[in-house]
């Protein structure tokens, strides 16, 4: 019998993977020009509250734009 390990989980300290560092480094590189570097990469804690807000603006502009208020 042998013993399997679950998938190991990114961590918060992990780098992301490559293909992404180099999306990452071709956009900057696009926008900031040839000489930017990308020094480092992390994450962004509660990035769900924000897309809350976010969807939260969307359905207000919605509703005043259906509704006149008088």
């Amino acid at each position: 019998m042998t013993a399997e390990l679950p998938p190991k989980k990114p961590l918060a300290n992990d780098h992301p993977n490559p293909e992404i560092m180099a999306a990452i480094a071709a956009t900057i590189s696009c926008v900031f020009g040839p000489g930017a570097r990308v020094k480092s990469v992390l994450p962004v804690p509660g990035i769900h509250i924000f897309q809350q807000i976010w969807a939260l603006e969307g359905r207000r502009q919605i509703y005043t734009s259906h509704h006149s208020f008088r």
